[in-house]
């Protein structure tokens, strides 16, 4: 099958993975943020570092993000959204995960509404039109990974 052809399926199997666990299971930890010395042994894994997520209140702009981490590989961003500010419809072109740390809202993908609350993980296939709609004005703390070829 061409892979233009399969762009729909996988299109709708990615909106559609979401892996959902308890809330108290995924209550965010602190981290404190170091960079880790790397092993002079380059068989050994080494951690490239170790970043914390802001302690975002409610106050502030209605969106804030920060670059946690933005490696060849891999982008991550933390993101805000304050008192019921939505992230609007965009797409992006690389594959992207979207977890949500805290608060909770509505996941939209393509015509596919998800509620989503802390612990939801969705995988999202490139180009995939998505928003989130946080609930009752709560603050909503996400965690995006853009995935690099």
């Amino acid at each position: 099958m061409h892979p233009a052809a399969r762009r729909p399926i996988l299109s709708t199997l990615a909106a559609l993975t979401l892996l959902l666990t308890s809330a108290s299971a995924c209550e965010p930890r602190p981290v404190q943020a170091a960079q880790a010395a790397l092993p002079a042994d380059a068989s050994s894994p080494a951690l490239l570092s170790v970043k914390k997520i802001p302690a975002w209140t409610n106050d502030g702009d209605a969106r804030e993000h920060a670059v946690l981490v933005d490696e060849p590989r891999v982008k991550i961003v933390a993101l805000a959204l304050r008192r019921g500010a939505a992230l609007p419809v965009h797409s992006v072109e690389r594959p992207v995960t979207i977890q949500v740390v805290r608060g909770r809202g509505e996941l939209r993908v393509g015509d596919t509404a998800t509620r989503v609350e802390p612990g939801a993980v969705a995988l999202l296939d490139a180009g995939a039109p998505h928003a989130l709609t946080p609930e009752d004005g709560d603050l909503v703390v996400l965690l995006v990974h853009y995935l690099k070829p």
